[in-house]
């Protein structure tokens, strides 16, 4: 008996290749064909080509239709409402106000208590003086 030739295995191959050009020939087929119905014209020379439409000319917009612009960013604006009154009250207030504290209590030992709460106090007062001080320059 002989043998088949598609048993073959250059035979399979041939034919494999064939059909998959065949397929890609067919896929392609609807590509290459100028697209008449697109730009209503059949003798164009851009297949797909369309011009472009006649300028509109709009009205401007309502007034409000924007949003209205960004504040401008202004260094020395931020670097002067940066609440550096408030710490700076706090912090002198606070030294103050444990020195006092310590100088005033009793005890030449014991007057852990009084320190602390001399700073406590000098900080919260140093803090709201600073804070008016800041407000009073025109930060909010």
């Amino acid at each position: 008996m002989g043998v088949s030739p598609l048993s073959r295995p250059k035979s399979k191959r041939r034919l494999g290749v064939a059909g998959a050009a065949v397929a890609l020939l067919i896929a392609l087929g609807g590509v290459a064909t100028p697209a008449a119905a697109a730009d209503g014209r059949a003798d164009s020379p851009y297949w797909g080509h369309r011009p472009y439409p006649p300028m509109a000319v709009y009205p401007p917009p309502p007034p409000g239709y924007y949003p209205p612009p960004a504040p401008r960013y202004n260094p020395r604006e931020a670097a002067a409402c940066d609440n550096s009154g408030l710490v700076a009250g706090a912090m002198v207030g606070a030294a103050a106000g444990g020195i006092l504290a310590a100088q005033a209590s009793r005890g030449a030992y014991d007057n852990t208590g009084a320190t602390l709460f001399g700073i406590l106090a000098g900080a919260v007062i140093g803090g709201a003086i600073g804070q008016s001080a800041d407000q009073a320059s025109g930060c909010r």
